[in-house]
């Protein structure tokens, strides 16, 4: 038997929580009810995120800040993020979409990206990833790495895709090692902008 569940969080003690057993849908969330709270979420962000972390329900945060106040919800379940969708991103973009603002390691640096709007914060392994939803999309970076030697291999470390000169990135920070034969690898990490160009030019230095 699946159970629906949503368990408001008072703010006062935002907890870490653990279920045992079969719970299926389980959600939670800041208000009962959708109410907002008064105030900024970033700065409880992270005692939100740990409970995300430590949550049963493993989907996503999905919040929104307007002048009147803050609600999250910790949800993987499809009908109540729908709801979630409909009530709060809809109105304000009707026919919109999630869009990609900043991947990191680092989750206390995703509060500089949240002002008023509509927002989905995800961790993937190591990556944490904040979306927005928009009417428009948001536009892709490019990344270049110029390298001496310029035989060198370049990876990126933090992401799936093989680097290939202007591939293009969401906007975030990158890990990028660079070693060649001969040479001292170099690793460095470099934030790329949305819709800018990012360049990193590195020189190896000789082994030994």
């Amino acid at each position: 038997m699946n159970i629906r569940m949503t368990i408001a969080l008072p703010m006062a003690v935002v907890i870490c929580l653990a279920w045992a057993g079969a719970v299926f849908g389980l959600c939670f969330e800041s208000a009962a009810g959708g109410q907002l709270r008064s105030g900024r979420m970033t700065a409880f962000l992270p005692k939100i995120l740990d409970s995300y972390v430590n949550s049963v329900p493993k989907g996503a945060v999905y919040a929104v800040q307007t002048d009147e106040g803050y609600y999250f919800k910790i949800c993987d379940e499809a009908d109540q993020v729908d709801y979630f969708i409909k009530k709060w991103a809809e109105p304000k973009f009707p026919g919109g979409t999630w869009a990609p603002l900043y991947t990191t390691t680092n989750p206390a640096e995703l509060s500089g990206y949240i002002q008023e709007g509509v927002y989905l914060i995800r961790r993937d392994g190591d990556n944490w990833a904040i979306w927005n939803f928009a009417a428009g999309e948001v536009p892709k970076s490019k990344l270049y790495v110029q390298t001496t030697p310029a035989e060198a291999r370049i990876r990126v470390l933090n992401i799936r895709p093989r680097f290939s000169q202007g591939m293009e990135l969401d906007a975030g920070r990158y890990h990028i090692e660079v070693s060649a034969k001969g040479f001292q690898t170099d690793k460095q990490w470099i934030d790329v902008k949305p819709g800018e160009d990012a360049i990193l030019t590195v020189r190896l230095k000789p082994a030994g």
